[in-house]
């Protein structure tokens, strides 16, 4: 039987594993404690940017609609732009069975909107044979078009004939010429569109404008010509398309309804008030523009 050796520690041994162990036990503490601290500022990070959204949202103003006066410059000036009453055209316009913006609107009614406009500013070149409308620059045709349109508004400058006029357009100055329609001679179309302002409003940095609108054919005196009241330029809203042409002058003869109606023309015509019911109204939308002082026309839709 043989005799086993005691086993021995040795005390260096001892001391390498007790620095070992310690040393390991510091480094899990300093990560632990690292990890930690991290977790308490994600966490106090978090709780302040709450905080001040909390702040921002306690802080938001309130949503305030500010009714605006329809005989004001403002109003008055925003609803030239989807009036275009200065043209006897029919084509469709700013007011359709549908939201209209200005990728709905095609390149004519864009030019005749901004021909429009130049007229109402005075901008176009006086012509007294024509009744105030003359040459129409390109440069302020591309200015107009930049402010009721936007910054990428696309232009085709492409001769336009409408019932009374004609723009001609012409490379070498830059400029659409004017002139009466020599195969009209200016007479008076079947189409005539009818507008009446009933409200308009400002919310933030946009305004509202609201106005009925009826399209009506047959005003000519002529047999072959549609006889029909449509509440759209697309025609998509039928007011009355069974009227005879002999009842037209007595509907052109009477407004929506009893009493005075206010229309931004004196010489407005409308339509008695049987048909007031099924005239819709449209909504029209405008934006402030960068400069503080004119606006972007942005859309336009049936709105009742």
């Amino acid at each position: 039987m043989s005799d086993k050796k005691p086993f021995k520690v040795d005390l260096a041994t001892v001391t390498l594993v007790a620095v070992l162990l310690i040393a390991f036990i510091v480094i899990l503490f300093c990560l632990i404690s690292k990890f930690y601290n991290r977790m308490q500022l994600a966490t106090d990070k978090v709780a302040t940017l709450n905080d001040k959204i909390e702040v921002i949202s306690s802080e938001k103003k309130p949503v305030v609609i500010e009714p605006l006066d329809i005989y004001s410059d403002v109003v008055r000036r925003l609803f030239d732009i989807v009036e275009m009453n200065n043209f006897s055209m029919e084509i469709e316009n700013f007011h359709r069975d549908g939201t209209v913006t200005v990728n709905e609107l095609d390149n004519t009614a864009r030019l005749l909107t901004i021909f429009n406009e130049c007229f109402v500013r005075g901008l176009s070149v006086t012509n007294p044979d024509i009744h105030g409308w003359g040459d129409i620059y390109k440069k302020d045709i591309e200015e107009v078009a930049k402010e009721i349109f936007g910054e990428n508004t696309k232009l085709d400058y492409v001769d336009i004939l409408d019932m009374g006029l004609e723009f001609t357009y012409d490379e070498n100055e830059e400029k659409y010429v004017t002139e009466i329609n020599k195969e009209t001679g200016g007479v008076l179309p079947n189409v005539k569109d009818m507008y009446e302002v009933i409200y308009a409003e400002k919310i933030d940095n946009k305004v509202y404008v609201y106005n009925r609108y009826a399209r009506v054919y047959g005003r000519a005196n002529v047999k072959n010509d549609p006889v029909g009241i449509y509440g759209s330029s697309d025609k998509k809203i039928v007011i009355d398309d069974k009227i005879s042409r002999d009842n037209l002058s007595e509907v052109l003869s009477r407004y929506f309804a009893e009493g005075p109606q206010y229309m931004l023309e004196e010489e407005m015509f409308s339509l008695r008030s049987q048909y007031r019911d099924s005239v819709p109204t449209y909504r029209h939308e405008f934006e402030l523009n960068t400069d503080g002082t004119t606006y972007k026309w942005l859309s336009s839709s049936k709105a009742y």
